[in-house]
């Protein structure tokens, strides 16, 4: 894994590739050890799939998004919205999906 070298900060680090198809690596830290949620949004503001939502240790990890929405449907093209919420703070990245 292509992780920053410095201690974790918390945030969305990168997701590559971006523009994606079919799937896109998604990199993230956390700062302190707590509740997390990684939502995918479109752009008129509807989640379309929750990644993660669980209890995490200080780090960094890594998800993998095959561009698909909770029922497991492919999403079409488009920009969407990644959405890390720890502990009430939320960091916000916008990604593409192209076929």
């Amino acid at each position: 894994m292509e992780f920053p070298p410095s201690p974790p900060i918390s945030g969305i680090n990168k997701n590559y590739p971006n523009p994606f198809n079919p799937d896109t690596n998604i990199i993230y830290g956390l700062g302190k050890s707590g509740n997390v949620s990684l939502d995918i949004y479109n752009v008129r503001g509807q989640r379309v799939r929750n990644l993660l939502n669980t209890e995490q240790k200080e780090g960094w990890y890594k998800l993998i998004w095959d561009g698909s929405d909770d029922r497991g449907n492919t999403l079409p093209s488009g920009m969407y919205y990644l959405r890390l919420t720890v502990e009430g703070n939320h960091y916000l990245r916008r990604i593409t999906l192209m076929k």
